[in-house]
């Protein structure tokens, strides 16, 4: 997604791999989710759902701000299939549905824009409550299994980090 060039032969210069974008990116369905029209993906529309809708959940470093341990994330997710936590608008379907789970690395990395930072998300997203900050991924760090890789949405990095740390959680 990079289009600025800093030097002959970067990413910005060369624009190689796949299009940035069917146009429109996203679409909102109006009912607590949205459809990745590049990757086909649908996610939640609330970036933090724990902490703006269900802060009661999370007791991991800073209570009620969303950030949570890896497990705690995997056990929210958990909880929204099964209807114990709510993310916003389910009618249609929306939000409760038996299916969401923790992305991984790849498809929560589908969701940046390396063109753009704080967040690095496409302009014009239609995500709710996003903050520019690392979000978990499912993917468990090989040869260390108490490290994941959560997703900085700040400058667009991955990092491997332990999973008593605390991020956010997206549903996909």
């Amino acid at each position: 997604g990079q289009t600025t060039s800093y030097a002959a032969g970067d990413d910005g210069d060369l624009q190689k791999g796949i299009s940035t974008a069917p146009n429109p990116r996203f679409t909102d369905s109006a009912n607590g989710t949205v459809t990745d029209n590049l990757t086909g993906l649908i996610w939640l529309t609330n970036a933090n759902c724990i902490g703006t809708v269900n802060p009661s959940f999370d007791n991991d470093g800073t209570v009620g701000d969303g950030k949570v341990s890896w497990q705690h994330a995997l056990d929210f997710v958990v909880g929204i299939n099964v209807g114990t936590y709510n993310c916003g608008d389910t009618s249609n379907g929306g939000s409760h549905r038996p299916d969401w789970r923790l992305p991984n690395r790849n498809e929560l990395t589908s969701l940046l824009d390396l063109g753009t930072f704080n967040p690095a998300l496409p302009l014009g997203h239609p995500f709710t409550n996003f903050v520019s900050s690392y979000y978990w991924s499912s993917t468990t760090y090989q040869g260390l299994p108490g490290y994941a890789w959560p997703v900085d949405f700040a400058e667009g990095e991955i990092y491997k980090n332990s999973k008593a740390g605390s991020f956010y959680v997206r549903a996909v």
